[in-house]
């Protein structure tokens, strides 16, 4: 039976899930260790996904780039800090995850894993809201 500790178990594992992917996705066009060329293409993408979502004017995707542009610096120095703690907690996390399965499911979880890995490192990918493969 599913009781209610399994419930609120169940929605933390959830949350804690959609709140990496939210980061991972909104931080990931920020990455110092991106080249030039990627780092524009994370840009470019933020403002194609809010133009498209809000209907933004021309002028109105000039300002938001301009915003991106204006605190890059900033978050690549937030990035360069927060990046290994993230990735830290990020496989301390999978590893709990990893303990509450049996065999099969572990086996499972590490293929899905490795798979969005693999994605995630996909020169050129895009994102959606959600952090997936668009």
């Amino acid at each position: 039976m599913f009781n209610q500790s399994k419930a609120w178990a169940a929605a933390l594992l959830a949350a804690a899930f959609l709140a990496g992917a939210t980061v991972s996705w909104a931080v990931g066009s920020w990455r110092p260790d991106r080249g030039p060329r990627e780092r524009g293409r994370g840009t470019e993408a933020m403002v194609t996904y809010l133009s498209k979502r809000l209907d933004l004017t021309a002028e109105q995707r000039d300002s938001v780039r301009a915003v991106f542009q204006r605190h890059r610096a900033a978050m690549d120095a937030l990035w360069r800090d927060v990046h290994p703690r993230l990735d830290s907690l990020r496989q301390t996390i999978r590893g709990q995850i990893a303990a509450q399965l049996d065999s099969t499911r572990r086996e499972r979880y590490l293929r899905l894993l490795a798979k969005h890995e693999h994605r995630h490192r996909m020169p050129g990918r895009r994102m959606d809201s959600m952090g997936g493969p668009h």
